[in-house]
């Protein structure tokens, strides 16, 4: 498990004295970039027993091999989240004599809700999930329709406006975005869409005044806590996106879930058997979810840090307002779907609570979806222009690099690289340009014909690649 990492030795046996033993406890030892050794089977351990078991097991019947996990693991995120967040009964609340509501003071939107986890101002199991995967992926936007089970309302794009009218009639919505791209762009209404979507992830309600001129009626909500449900081609991704998304934090708002070309081996089930009663059968259990009611403790006040800090410490600083996100917000949520049981009638039986286990099982889930977020966003960056498409070239290289040494073995000549540059559009003095550049950022090694490092390519040098100083993302 993702905090149950490698020791060298949890007791070393010494001898103080004479016929003496004693034992003394080592420090833990903490991998560097561990979360990154997570694999699809550690998240089925995790989410062994849980209602989220039963929606990927359901989910994963629509595909006769290879499944792709990371996709329907987002797409059972979104319903969970759907299920377990909605508005309660609004308790709290004075009226005055116009009809209007307006909450205590001491009462925040997430304390609204049916049920709550008890955070310092309360948290709620919304969602934004974001798929980045290769056209022709399925990025599984049908699934997304179970949300009307539980009373969700399903808006494709849309404006700030036109989803806040939607939501004035009904605060629970799922935003579905095929082509997230045209929202990054971030241009005109657009622009206006993203900075709405930053901010309504734990806004919590909004309350838009108009012109007394219009004669339109003010937009408002006590209660607005909307997921998001959003699809992205990688190079798309690469092309538009903008390192400063991270820190700004619409990107920290998201989980991640990646597919590569690799992954796309798969094939759908068209003849399912059982996806008629599986439908069913989620429709239900959602259902059954969304009544629960009340709030939930977290057993231990450090969950944030128990997370963040052990990989805060290796960890990229661009990458840091994600990891904080995932930590103080998302832990808690993953946490909360976990200790919804396989078993529903259980609900009935015992109390809702959410253990340590669960949230050690929640940290693990965290850093399988975050080593795909660092691959997906490692390699963006704000240029513009021309330096844009160098930086863009220098990662085609490293790419042209690696496979090069991946047939060949590690010691790469200038001759290789020119007889593999076919299509690119690089002369050699582009080439000998970016092969300095990646070596002057410490991503290749240049080597003379006798073996001596050196700082610029010469005839008869070769090249090797330094894996370990790569950025994540820029070789998947």
């Amino acid at each position: 498990m993702q905090q149950e990492t490698k020791q060298a030795a949890a007791k070393a046996t010494a001898v103080d004295a004479p016929g003496i033993e004693t034992t003394t406890t080592e420090p833990e030892i903490i991998e560097p970039f561990f979360w990154r050794d997570t694999t699809v089977e550690d998240v089925k351990w995790a989410i062994g027993g849980s209602y989220l078991e039963v929606i990927c097991d359901a989910l994963a019947k629509n595909y006769r091999r290879n499944i792709p996990f990371p996709l329907i693991f987002g797409q059972a995120v979104i319903l969970m989240a759907a299920a377990l967040t909605h508005r309660g009964k609004l308790p709290g609340f004075e009226f005055d004599f116009n009809g209007d509501i307006e909450p205590m003071p001491n009462i925040t939107p997430a304390k609204l809700s049916r049920l709550y986890i008890r955070t310092g101002f309360g948290n709620v199991c919304n969602a934004y999930v974001m798929i980045v995967a290769p056209s022709g992926a399925g990025k599984g936007m049908g699934c997304i329709r179970l949300v009307e089970a539980v009373d969700y309302q399903r808006i494709s794009d849309g404006s700030p406006e036109g989803i806040k009218d939607a939501a004035v009639e009904n605060p629970h919505c799922v935003l579905e975005f095929e082509e997230f791209s045209q929202i990054l762009q971030g241009k005109g209404s657009q622009g206006r869409l993203k900075r709405f979507l930053t901010e309504a992830f734990n806004a919590g309600k909004f309350n838009d005044r108009l012109s007394k001129r219009s004669n339109a009626p003010d937009r408002s909500a006590p209660w607005f806590y909307p997921s998001v449900y959003a699809a992205i081609q990688p190079e798309m991704l690469k092309l538009i996106g903008r390192e400063i998304d991270i820190g700004q934090g619409l990107f920290g708002r998201f989980l991640i879930f990646t597919l590569t070309e690799g992954d796309m081996d798969y094939a759908f089930n068209p003849c399912n058997p059982d996806a008629e009663y599986d439908v069913a059968r989620l429709q239900n259990g959602l259902f059954v979810i969304s009544g629960l009611e009340g709030s939930v403790e977290i057993p231990d006040p450090d969950y944030n840090i128990n997370f963040t800090d052990p990989i805060l410490t290796d960890i990229s600083p661009t990458m840091r307002p994600l990891v904080l996100r995932y930590g103080n917000e998302y832990l808690p949520r993953i946490a909360l779907m976990l200790a919804i049981p396989s078993d529903l009638s259980l609900l009935s039986k015992t109390p809702l609570v959410v253990t340590p286990d669960h949230l050690e099982r929640a940290g693990l889930i965290l850093s399988w979806i975050l080593a795909m977020a660092e691959s997906a966003l490692g390699e963006l960056n704000n240029l513009e222009g021309f330096a844009r498409m160098q930086e863009e070239n220098l990662h085609r290289m490293l790419r042209l690099l690696a496979r090069i040494s991946e047939k060949n073995g590690p010691a790469i000549s200038l001759a290789q690289i020119s007889r593999n540059s076919n299509g690119t559009g690089w002369d050699s003095k582009t080439r000998e340009v970016l092969l300095n550049e990646l070596s002057a950022r410490g991503w290749v090694r240049i080597f003379g014909r006798n073996g001596q490092p050196l700082e610029s390519v010469e005839k008869g040098g070769v090249i090797g690649l330094n894996f370990n100083a790569i950025p994540p993302g820029i070789l998947s």
